[in-house]
């Protein structure tokens, strides 16, 4: 089936997706290293 998904959406639809999932993936690392950071602070 992935072969006709294309005829339906335009192109930019998967890689707009892609862009999201990746900037929701940064922006998680992103929280995550701060919350680290912080934690280390606190523990030291």
């Amino acid at each position: 089936m992935p072969a006709r998904s294309g005829r339906f959406f335009k192109k930019p639809y998967p890689v707009r997706c892609a862009v999201g999932i990746s900037a929701l993936a940064i922006e998680g690392m992103r929280v995550e290293v701060t919350a680290m950071a912080m934690a280390m602070k606190i523990a030291g």
